[in-house]
């Protein structure tokens, strides 16, 4: 996989080099250049390699940018300069649009950067390609310049002001050749970049697309709030809920992503969440790997809001919790508190194991991202793990006079 990513990026920048080398080859050297050999032995080496691992393009294209036109001109005379040969090698060019499949294997970056770096990378090639093409015609009312920098700069500047359709008209036409390709170029501005342009605005929306989508949700809080009368005390709790949200899930609901994953990947990414928490439940300990897995599975994504109760005092139990983020203070029989539980804390594991009354109360005392276990999704796990089943009822007979 990794030798694929390679090759191909290989691919992408040598059509780089290419692209941008031979108009400025044949624009500004007039002898052979030993760079011209080189490119001649990589273009028949790769496509070789190509052929060895049957990666076949199309071998009418294969044969045009492998085969050592210039390296066998340079042998003979024919009236021109052998340069144009390496025209040729424009074939090898459209293989930069490779770079996306780059792209999509870097699976880290934002998937709007995908199609933001491959228009940046076809960008500089097509200005490039015509500012060549504007100098061989003669650089219209700009004229030749004897610096080659400045020339290639007025170039480009041109280049970029006709594809841009803001053409100034300080540098403009002067021959048949080069009116005919300022139409062409004023006509792919029009599409071209017309193109890009709007992706590009719509892209950069789509990078923040998340705060859009939360904007969006709040105004419609507002609305319902409005419409239905409801007090400014219950907007501030709605409103707090959705930042909490926002800082904390980017506007995503988790469960709702969870439940999209297929049931490999749900309880990987469940796992993963939750490995540091799930193997300290005591009677959990030097459980195998595939009964946590197990476990970790039939979690479920919660969120509690501040001052909510999770369970009271005296109730019985069916659920234990475990906390991703937040803050729960366990309170005692005159709520006096007992205990103030944080990240990566767990509460009311016996719950699972006893039919025992809660001997405490669990308070969310700040936003809190939970996973809950209950007590039937854990009696499933113990049926489909029956060697470990033993241990279990071992651990609820020696709690059976201790409360929950």
């Amino acid at each position: 996989m990794r030798s694929k990513l390679w090759s191909e990026l290989f691919e992408v920048l040598f059509s780089l080099v290419l692209a941008l080398w031979i108009p400025i080859r044949i624009l500004y050297f007039t002898q052979n250049v030993w760079f011209d050999y080189v490119l001649d032995v990589v273009c028949i080496a790769w496509c070789a390699r190509l052929l060895r691992q049957s990666e076949k393009p199309n071998y009418y294209f294969a044969f045009i940018w492998s085969f050592p036109f210039y390296s066998l001109a340079t042998l003979t005379t024919f009236g021109f300069s052998p340069a144009l040969f390496l025209l040729a090698k424009y074939a090898f060019v459209p293989r930069i649009l490779k770079i996306r499949d780059v792209l999509e294997r870097f699976d880290r970056l934002h998937p709007v950067f995908y199609r933001l770096i491959s228009i940046g990378t076809l960008l500089p090639v097509i200005i490039h390609g015509q500012a060549c093409i504007w100098i061989a015609l003669g650089s219209g009312t700009a004229g030749h310049d004897p610096d080659p920098v400045s020339e290639y700069i007025k170039a480009v500047y041109w280049t970029l002001t006709t594809l841009t359709t803001i053409g100034y008209g300080d540098i403009s036409a002067k021959t048949n050749a080069q009116m005919l390709f300022s139409s062409f170029a004023e006509v792919i501005g029009v599409g071209f970049f017309g193109y890009v342009l709007s992706n590009v605005a719509s892209l950069l929306a789509r990078l923040d697309g998340a705060r859009e989508q939360y904007l969006s949700t709040l105004d419609q809080v507002e609305s319902f709030v409005r419409n239905n009368d409801l007090p400014d005390e219950f907007r501030g709790k709605v409103r707090g809920y959705y930042r909490y949200l926002w800082e904390h899930h980017r506007g995503s609901d988790d469960k709702t992503i969870l439940e999209s994953l297929p049931r490999l990947l749900k309880a990987e990414a469940t796992f993963l969440i939750n490995k540091d928490i799930v193997p300290k439940v005591p009677f959990l300990k030097n459980a195998p790997q595939d009964l946590l897995e197990d476990v970790v599975f039939q979690l479920k994504p919660i969120i509690a809001t501040p001052g909510e109760h999770l369970f009271y005092r005296g109730e019985v139990g069916d659920t234990m919790y475990f906390i991703q983020h937040g803050q729960v203070d366990i309170l005692g029989e005159n709520e006096q508190v007992l205990v103030t539980l944080k990240d990566g804390a767990f509460f009311g594991e016996m719950a699972l194991l006893l039919d025992a009354p809660r001997n405490a109360t669990a308070l969310a005392m700040s936003y809190c991202d939970l996973f809950v276990l209950d007590k039937a999704a854990f009696a499933q796990v113990m049926q489909k793990h029956p060697s470990f089943k033993q241990h279990i009822e071992d651990v609820v007979h020696s709690r059976m006079k201790k409360p929950a």
